[in-house]
């Protein structure tokens, strides 16, 4: 009976299913209608066929509203066509045919006129205009092209310009012409920033701003771009900074005779924010407090963008160490009056290995150069810090493109991380550069005199790659790309000539042992004789990690020593003549500056030990540490105040020769006493010492915004002894400068005046101490 019952109601849902869906289907729509032909009408200049060339509706396709419409904004856009409109006509069932009524331009360009313009070429107005002659005249276009032309006047600094449409902007007109008045060249005569607190100056603020004033009318071009980027700048550089309200607006004083004018850029602070909260988002893999240790930026302090950079850095780090490339992002949400919280958004990923490595770009250079700067294989694990400093190592080969303002480095990509699978594949990019210079140029400084350079220096040598045909030697590939630096120069001077060749491969047989071997000649005048040396030398080097390295020099030199006058001592006199000399040196430096140009924190120690055997037989031995303090003035970090200390101890056997002992005095020693000025003193000969104690105490300070000059405060004491002992400990006070020019590159020009305070009874002095570098270190 139960049976009897489910069956009927079996037969009724299958029958209420097939009703359903019956009614699903006449619910849902039809198709779309085949189009069976698509017809351009109004058109008479304008053949049909180019008309249809342009469509992408065609016979034989589904209509669809949205191909359709665009067609007909592509026809406009054209600017052969005023007015375009679409229509459908029934063509049978589920067919339709497809109208383009068009309305032409009422006529051709015949002729165009350019009237007024001198500095740009007629190439570069037809492209800025895209006018041509038998074309469709647009008058919409043409209004459009005048302020392209007018645009590019004041890209060039003719601010005052103007650019008027003469004919070409009604219908039916035949004939396009531009009536231009180009104006001067403005230039900016001022730059003005008011409205800023006092905690900042004008002139740090105008360091954000790229536009220039004109120097004795040169430069200083006035680009409304350009002030608008500036007016960008400083906007950035205020938030960056905490003031997350800040405006500025630009007003632009012209003078009177429109060549020249001033720009005063108005600043609005308003309110420095302080963060109320610093929170972590999406993380699961670690805790909040794991995380939030990470972070410099707290609660009750002031924003700060760029600690708020370095700490998504730090947190990316975090995963990235076990291969994991998790993106971080700030989220500021503002909570109250000056107040924000600060979230940082983790967005977590499971950790990847290498897959294959691939490279991409390196025509000249070995695979194998570029592979031992990577630490990476396939199949390890991927730690992205170490991708960071993989790149970096090879952008500090010098040896491919590095261009800043391009965007353009070596980069490593490691493709399909949005991809399942745990094996990424990993590309590295490169792009060759011009490795080889020539070098002419003229020095001076106060220990060395007036020198001659002519430099040759190769930085992607290949010892071993010989040319296998001429093109080959012609065309530069010989020779090149083993990653390998050779260096000859030739430095002739009125006191010191130095004539040298070195060859340096950083890496032997792929290992992280350096290799570097040289072989110089020079000839010095000193005071006392006159030397000269020729010598080769051979240095195996070895990078522990960041901070560690140790390296072992061979050398082998002659000596000649001449020109000694008949009543010198006898600590000289019984040196006379050729000498030959071998040393073995070791040496161990830590170093954890944070530059090698102008340090500003960290310490650097280096000890080594030399034994010479030879004519003389005798070790020698030197300490050195010296340590950096620094503390910025100015709330953006710059204006680095500097203060440094160094102190070094360096002892020589007894039997050290006049040619290898201990002088003191110079801008690498104690300044205000001459260049070896300082020694033990015979019948008023500085016969040297074997015994060397130096000290100095500077500190530095920027004085421009730019930070490009700087004031020094200096300390040097010291005493140089034929035994171990202090017996005549000299001190010398001074100041000098340090200035950053184009010319030197990073490397400023220093110059310090010294006073002795303390000195010894035949010392030597020298007021002003004249080189290029930022201390004596």
């Amino acid at each position: 009976m139960i049976a009897k019952d489910r069956a009927p109601l079996s037969m009724l849902l299958v029958v209420a299913g097939v009703l359903f869906t019956a009614a699903a289907a006449c619910a849902a729509p039809a198709d779309d209608p085949l189009v069976s032909d698509v017809i351009p009408s109004g058109n008479k200049l304008i053949p049909k066929e180019q008309i249809i060339g342009q469509l992408r509706t065609r016979p034989g396709q589904r209509f669809n509203q949205a191909t359709v419409e665009q067609d007909a904004y592509e026809l406009r856009r054209s600017g052969a066509f005023s007015e375009v409109r679409v229509r459908t006509q029934p063509d049978g069932p589920e067919k339709v045919i497809v109208y383009f009524d068009v309305l032409e331009m009422p006529s051709l360009i015949q002729e165009i006129k350019y009237t007024g313009v001198k500095h740009i070429k007629h190439e570069e107005l037809e492209t800025l205009t895209g006018l041509k002659l038998g074309t469709p005249l647009n008058p919409i276009a043409n209004r459009l092209a005048a302020q392209r032309i007018l645009d590019k006047l004041r890209d060039d600094g003719r601010y005052y310009s103007s650019v008027e449409l003469v004919s070409g902007g009604q219908v039916g007109d035949t004939r396009v012409e531009f009536r231009v008045t180009e104006g001067p060249e403005t230039r900016i005569r001022q730059i003005d920033v008011v409205g800023h607190g006092d905690w900042v100056s004008s002139a740090r603020l105008k360091t954000q701003i790229h536009s220039s004033s004109a120097i004795l009318n040169l430069g200083g071009k006035f680009n409304p771009k350009e002030v608008e980027a500036d007016q960008g700048s400083l906007i950035e550089y205020y938030k960056n900074l905490g003031y997350l309200d800040a405006r500025v607006s630009v007003e632009v004083v012209p003078h009177p005779d429109q060549s020249n004018l001033k720009l005063v850029f108005h600043v609005f602070e308003g309110v420095r924010y302080i963060v109320d909260k610093v929170q972590i988002n999406g993380n699961k893999i670690y805790s909040d407090d794991q995380l939030i240790k990470l972070t410099r930026l707290k609660e009750g302090e002031t924003y700060d963008h760029n600690v708020v950079t370095a700490d998504m850095k730090t947190i990316e780090a975090k995963y990235g160490v076990n291969g994991r490339k998790v993106p971080v992002r700030e989220n500021i949400i503002c909570t109250g009056p000056g107040e924000v919280t600060v979230q940082y958004e983790v967005i977590e990923a499971p950790p990847v290995r290498a897959g294959p490595i691939s490279i991409i770009g390196n025509t000249r250079t070995r695979d194998n150069v570029i592979l031992r700067q990577l630490g990476i294989f396939p199949g390890q694990v991927l730690s992205f810090p170490d991708i960071q400093a993989a790149e970096q190592r090879l952008a500090n080969l010098g040896i491919f493109d590095t261009n800043q303002e391009s965007g353009e480095r070596p980069h490593i990509e490691v493709r399909g991380l949005d991809l399942p699978g745990e094996y990424k594949d990993v590309y590295v990019h490169v792009k060759e550069t011009t490795t080889g210079t020539f070098m002419l140029g003229l020095g001076i400084n106060s220990d060395a005199g007036l020198t001659g350079q002519v430099v040759l220096n190769e930085r992607n040598f290949d010892l071993f790659k010989f040319p296998r045909n001429l093109d080959e030697l012609l065309s530069g590939d010989s020779f090149r790309g083993g990653g390998q630096e050779l260096r000859i120069e030739a430095m002739p001077g009125t006191q010191f000539s130095r004539y040298s060749a070195t060859w340096r491969e950083p890496s032997m047989f792929d290992t992280p042992y350096s290799l570097a071997v040289s072989g110089y000649y020079w000839q010095r005048a000193f005071n006392e004789y006159s030397e000269d040396r020729v010598g080769t030398r051979v240095t195996v080097g070895r990078q522990i990690n960041r901070n560690w390295s140790v390296s072992e020099t061979f050398r082998i030199e002659g000596v000649n020593i001449y020109n000694v006058p008949v009543f010198a001592p006898k600590d000289i006199s019984e040196f006379h003549g050729r000498h030959t000399l071998e040393g073995f040196r070791t040496a161990l430096t830590w170093d954890t500056r944070d530059s090698f140009l102008r340090p500003t924190s960290g310490h650097k120690v280096d000890l080594s030990f030399e034994e010479v055997l030879g004519d003389f037989i005798f070790p020698e031995a030197t300490a050195e540490f010296t340590k950096y303090w620094s503390w910025s003035p100015r709330r953006d970090g710059s204006g680095k105040h500097v203060l440094s200390f160094r102190t070094q101890i360096s002892v020589a056997g007894s039997n050290v020769p006049v040619y290898e002992r201990f002088f003191g005095g110079g801008f690498n020693s104690l300044r205000g006493f001459a260049f070896r000025g300082v020694g033990p003193y015979e019948n008023g000969f500085n016969v040297g010492g074997r015994f060397s104690y130096l000290n100095t105490l500077e500190y530095q300070i920027p004085v421009l915004a730019n930070d490009k000059f700087f004031l020094v405060a200096f300390c040097d004491a010291g005493d140089i002894e034929k035994d171990v002992a202090i017996r005549d400990f000299r001190v010398t006070v001074g100041l000098g400068f340090r200035l950053i020019t184009p010319l030197t590159g990073p490397m400023p020009i220093a110059i310090d005046f010294g006073v002795p305070i303390v000195k010894g009874p035949f010392d030597q002095k020298q007021l002003v101490a004249f080189y290029v570098g930022f201390g004596n270190f």
